[in-house]
C-alpha cells in the first residue's frame, strides 16, 4: 500500500524517497486510532507535526486527499497542526489549574 500511494503520488509520504515509507506508516496508524476512537464528542481531528513538506499541506491547510480520507473514515473535520498551533491552543483553552 506504501509503494502504490508513492508511485501514484498520493500523500503522506510522496515527497520521500522510493524506500522510505515512514510517513505513510504514520498516516496509517493515526487513521487507525481515528477509526477506533469513540468520536461522538470530538468535533476535529487534529494531527501535530511540523513535517511542511507539501505531501502533508499546502500553505498551513492540510492537504485534500488526508482531509478526505478522515471524512470518509468518521465524518469530522481534519486539521494539521505545528506546535506552535498546538501549544498556542493549549493556552487558551487549558485552564492553568489543571495542569498542577
Amino acid at each position: 500500500m506504501a509503494e502504490a500511494r508513492n508511485k501514484t503520488n498520493t500523500p503522506p509520504g510522496f515527497r520521500d524517497s522510493d524506500k522510505n515509507h515512514g510517513d505513510y506508516f504514520v498516516w496509517a496508524d493515526f487513521l487507525l486510532g481515528v477509526y477506533i476512537l469513540d468520536n461522538l464528542s470530538i468535533e476535529n481531528i487534529v494531527l501535530v507535526t511540523n513535517d511542511t513538506k507539501n505531501d502533508w499541506s499546502t500553505k498551513g491547510v492540510a492537504h485534500p486527499i488526508l482531509g478526505a480520507e478522515v471524512e470518509a473514515l468518521c465524518k469530522k473535520r481534519f486539521q494539521l497542526w505545528d506546535l506552535k498551533q498546538f501549544s498556542d491552543y493549549v493556552k487558551l483553552n487549558i485552564d492553568s489549574n489543571h495542569l498542577q
